[in-house]
């Protein structure tokens, strides 16, 4: 099975209880977010989601702009059906990221947001195209914005074993798979009857990797940090508790 359709499967088998636990997690890389928003209050510009889950962010953001179209893209169709009853006046798309992007007219979108999400792409190939798309679906002079984990001493603490596990593969490859590939489990104890354990995939992003990657294509940087456990920028991995990436066109 490839690292899409388990990820599929994942927040498939899942979603009911991903949906209940993610609502009581406030994002704080959103105070981030709001200020680069703020200006687009009083038009008629249209924000994409891609991987939104169930939507949680939903009301956030319509408190916030209500003159923004809102369209939220996630693989998972369960997902997607817990967003609609949730959200019922809302745009949701049942579509991977790529896909979407690939199907989504040039300039046609003002803003974009992959909260951990980009981090799931399996691969240098697929992370570049990705970006690309996202560049040729964005109007001029809009914002991408890329929230994904990161190799926080935290993060390395909690999966000590699937961090080693990484290097070794990594090592066993020839490098052709990197040491910071990390695949994370996760057991079904929602359901009483289903104790399968399921793995999620996540690239983690150093500062200067995104950077070379955004380099390749034409996207100007307009910030790359660390946000911390306390919710504040940094540039300190260790203490970190996601990557934060803006984008400009």
């Amino acid at each position: 099975m490839n690292i899409q359709n388990q990820l599929n499967e994942c927040y498939t088998a899942q979603a009911s209880h991903f949906h209940h636990t993610r609502w009581f997690h406030k994002r704080p890389e959103l105070e981030h977010i709001a200020p680069l928003l703020q200006p687009y209050n009083n038009s008629s510009a249209t924000l994409v989601d891609l991987w939104c889950g169930s939507g949680r962010i939903s009301e956030w953001i319509q408190s916030k702009w209500y003159d923004i179209t809102y369209i939220w893209v996630d693989p998972a169709p369960w997902m997607i059906d817990l967003a609609n009853t949730q959200y019922a006046d809302t745009q949701f798309i049942n579509n991977d990221m790529l896909s979407f992007l690939q199907e989504s007219k040039q300039q046609s979108i003002d803003v974009i947001l992959c909260l951990a999400s980009f981090h799931h792409l399996q691969d240098h190939h697929t992370r570049l195209i990705t970006l690309q798309n996202i560049y040729r679906t964005l109007n001029y002079g809009w914002t991408a914005i890329l929230v994904n984990r990161s190799y926080s001493d935290r993060f390395v603490q909690k999966y000590k074993k699937q961090c080693l596990q990484a290097i070794a593969t990594s090592v066993l490859t020839l490098w052709n798979k990197k040491r910071n590939d990390v695949h994370i489990p996760r057991k079904d104890t929602h359901h009483q009857e289903n104790q399968e354990v399921y793995y999620r995939y996540y690239h983690m992003f150093t500062l200067s990797e995104i950077k070379k990657l955004v380099k390749l294509t034409d996207f100007g940087l307009q910030e790359v940090c660390y946000i911390a456990q306390d919710g504040s920028k940094t540039h300190n991995r260790k203490k970190s508790r996601n990557s934060f990436v803006i984008l400009k066109k």
